[in-house]
């Protein structure tokens, strides 16, 4: 076994070196790193957070460059690599919100008002399509919208040189892009720690520890599928699992969410028709037993008593009613047993008269009175035995001496119609013109007691009643 010797001298690590040339290269190292020249430092270069194929920031030669912002020309030498990386997106979401503003800018400044509704118009297709419907809907012929055209682009070039709002329309901003948020990204170093150990333990699991996982999985499933179809019934809103579509591409979420199966759309038309009736049911005010009694006895009274005055009213009026109407029948009555007993007089008339009358067909008496009252065959003075001629049939002239004694209209439209409108433009009575006029327009018949009806066919004469005596 072989023994190591050790030696306590320490001559073998004394090189033997010239004093003089080390010296030299210890000055030579001392002045290249204190120089003023001198930029780059001993420790190893930080990481580059530039892209070599990027347009915008060109690859770096040298260290120093990433100490500066390309776009602001920012010193970024107390900020650390994910600090300036922000501050680099910040100044790329600018530029972006800029280039976005001249184009807003360009296209506001083309902006013109319509010369007839004041409604701001970009240029294009539409600014024509619109002033021509402008013109139809206010009667504005092509001429003169024209001139409204040109002298609205001359009034809004001058207002644009002058610095003037010459549009309606807003002025575009400057709106930089807003950082859009995570969804579930962790709040805290806590949250975060707790995901990473969940999902660890998650990885580490068995087989067996995973079925009996998923298969506790599915009866939570089932229990909240129940439960959402026992609270659709119930008219209450579920709880609906969002859901994330497949097709997007770039998903910024840390959320792990399930597909939820698709709902029948009755339960959907049920829900909302048990909201509608819990919305709109009626609403009644909850009072103590003792108030809601005398609540309800008191709007009871006042009901009642209501309704005692509107039946008390509608009594008086039907009582007043009752009275005038048979206040009315009774003078028809008399006016009507009046008028059949002048009708009488007139029949008796046609023998016992003091006055006859000549016919086409024949010869009539009437009563003397009776005609230079109501008529002007006989002027003023009657004489005796007096005679009188009217080119009419007996009938005719009947129907004439009825209407004189008691203003009755019996004869049918149409031949005696037109011969009672010519003794009546000779001899009278008022009114009978306009009579037989009516009767000829509306082509009626009046019947036995005023009663009215109109007749198409061919006229036929009324039954008259048997006579009566007064």
């Amino acid at each position: 076994m072989e023994v190591i010797q050790l030696d306590d001298d320490d001559d073998d690590f004394i090189q033997a070196v010239n004093p003089t040339a080390l010296r030299k290269s210890n000055s030579q190292s001392v002045q290249a790193v204190t120089s003023k020249d001198a930029r780059v430092s001993k420790r190893p270069p930080p990481i580059s957070t530039r892209i070599a194929s990027d347009p915008i920031l060109k690859a770096s030669t040298s260290f120093s460059d990433d100490d500066e912002c390309p776009i602001c020309g920012r010193d970024l030498k107390l900020l650390n690599d994910q600090r300036r990386t922000l501050h680099l997106n910040s100044c790329l979401d600018e530029g972006e919100a800029k280039t976005d503003l001249d184009k807003n800018m360009e296209k506001w400044k083309s902006t013109m008002d319509c010369p007839v509704c004041k409604t701001p118009l970009a240029a294009g297709p539409f600014r024509s399509a619109h002033i021509k419907k402008c013109g139809r809907e206010h009667a504005i012929n092509g001429r003169d919208l024209l001139n409204l055209v040109n002298t609205q682009e001359k009034v809004t070039e001058t207002r644009r040189k002058r610095a003037l709002p010459h549009t309606s329309a807003k002025t575009p901003k400057l709106r930089p892009k807003k950082v859009s948020k995570l969804d579930g990204e962790p709040k805290s170093m806590a949250e975060e720690e707790i995901l990473m150990a969940k999902a660890l333990s998650a990885s580490m699991m068995d087989q067996s520890e995973i079925d009996e996982e998923e298969e506790m999985k599915k009866k939570k499933e089932e229990e909240e599928k129940r439960e959402k179809e026992k609270v659709i019934g119930e008219g209450v809103s579920p709880q609906f699992t969002r859901i994330i579509n497949d097709n997007i591409r770039n998903r910024r979420s840390y959320a792990v969410v399930e597909l939820a199966p698709r709902g029948c759309r009755c339960d959907i038309i049920e829900l909302i028709q048990s909201r509608f009736l819990r919305v709109f049911r009626s609403r009644r005010k909850v009072l103590k037993g003792g108030e809601k009694t005398r609540e309800e006895e008191k709007k009871k009274g006042e009901d009642e008593g209501k309704v005692k005055e509107m039946l008390a009213e509608g009594e008086k009026r039907t009582g007043r009613r009752a009275q005038m109407e048979a206040t009315m029948a009774n003078a028809l009555a008399r006016l009507d047993s009046l008028s059949w007993a002048y009708r009488n007089l007139a029949a008796e008339g046609e023998q016992k008269g003091d006055v006859s009358i000549e016919c086409r067909d024949g010869q009539i008496r009437a009563f003397s009175w009776s005609l230079l009252a109501r008529t002007t065959a006989l002027g003023r003075l009657a004489e005796e035995n007096a005679k009188l001629s009217i080119d009419q049939p007996t009938t005719v002239v009947r129907h004439w001496l009825q209407y004189v004694h008691c203003a009755r209209v019996e004869w049918a439209v149409g031949e005696e119609n037109e011969g009672m409108r010519e003794i009546a433009k000779q001899h009278g009575p008022e009114g009978l013109v306009e009579e037989c006029v009516r009767m000829t327009a509306t082509r009626r018949e009046y019947k036995g007691f005023g009663r009215i009806g109109v007749v198409m066919e061919e006229d036929t004469v009324p039954t008259v009643p048997q006579a009566t005596t007064v």
